[in-house]
């Protein structure tokens, strides 16, 4: 039996050891991407889509402080719904990655998790408007009133407009 000097040993190992790490970052990578999620968004009329990273909704089953930041995001869903009457802007609340938005025959790509990470906020679309966002990285509890003042001024809906607010909310093309 011959020996295999040290020097082949070493490179062996290191070959092996290469495979496996590169083996293990694709399949790191697969899982990463499949627990990825995303909302398929087509605008056709005014659009609300309130977002939220899909974590929070796992946190909210085992924590308390994620669960009422959860409720106030949902409070402004319902805030908005209530505000806009018979209005037809479609209102969505959605736990997800990332936005594929297709507005005026434009698709477009939000990656949420990159551009707001650990946030929540809103999307407003509307066909030929520029869209808008709005987040709140810190403080979900008066979230309920920004977004229903913006979708008073972006979408001219009276009823959504609040009390003692001036200036615009949210400035449009910001998203």
């Amino acid at each position: 039996m011959k020996r295999i000097s040290p020097s082949a040993v070493t490179c062996l190992v290191i070959a092996v050891s290469t495979a496996i790490a590169a083996h293990t970052l694709a399949h790191g990578a697969e899982k990463l991407a499949s627990k990825r999620s995303q909302t398929v968004v087509h605008v056709d009329r005014p659009t609300v889509i309130v977002f939220a990273p899909p974590q929070w909704e796992q946190d909210a089953k085992s924590s308390e402080g994620a669960a009422e930041t959860i409720a106030h995001v949902r409070f402004a869903v319902d805030d908005v719904n209530g505000c806009k009457g018979s209005a037809p802007i479609e209102v969505r609340m959605v736990f997800a990655d990332s936005l594929a938005v297709t507005v005026d025959g434009r698709r477009k790509v939000i990656d949420l998790s990159r551009k707001f990470p650990d946030a929540a906020g809103a999307y407003l679309f509307a066909p030929r408007k520029k869209s808008c966002v709005l987040t709140t990285p810190n403080d979900t509890a008066f979230f309920g009133d920004k977004l229903s003042q913006a979708v008073g001024q972006l979408f001219q809906v009276p009823a959504c407009l609040q009390k003692g607010w001036s200036g615009t909310v949210c400035a449009a093309g910001a998203g």
